[in-house]
């Protein structure tokens, strides 16, 4: 998370053994993968930097790929009813542009 005020960033790492991706409104895995590490704006939060209320700005990214990579596609609203909608998908998945670091290692997935 960043602070638009103080520009102080606060960053929280959390192992995952899955990828949860939302299908709404996308076509392809790598759509769900952006949409997964857009940038979203939390509304009224209190800064611990500069002690105000901002809208900071918050976003995921893939600190250490694992070695088998397992994607969970939501298929179902919040309203209960089922995204019926084909995805369609890579036979090999570059996630680099996903990871929060930018080494020379590559990190596909077949």
């Amino acid at each position: 998370m960043r602070c638009p005020e103080c520009d102080r960033c606060s960053d929280k790492s959390d192992p995952f053994l899955d990828l949860s991706l939302d299908l709404n409104m996308v076509e392809t895995l790598m759509d769900a993968l952006q949409s997964f590490t857009n940038t979203e704006l939390i509304k009224d939060f209190m800064c611990d930097g500069c002690k105000t209320r901002v809208s900071m700005e918050k976003h995921f990214k893939i600190e250490q790929a694992p070695e088998v990579l397992v994607i969970h596609l939501k298929r179902f609203t919040n309203s209960e009813s089922k995204i019926w909608d084909k995805v369609k998908y890579p036979l090999e998945l570059d996630i680099n542009s996903f990871m929060s670091s930018s080494d020379d290692v590559s990190c596909s997935f077949l």
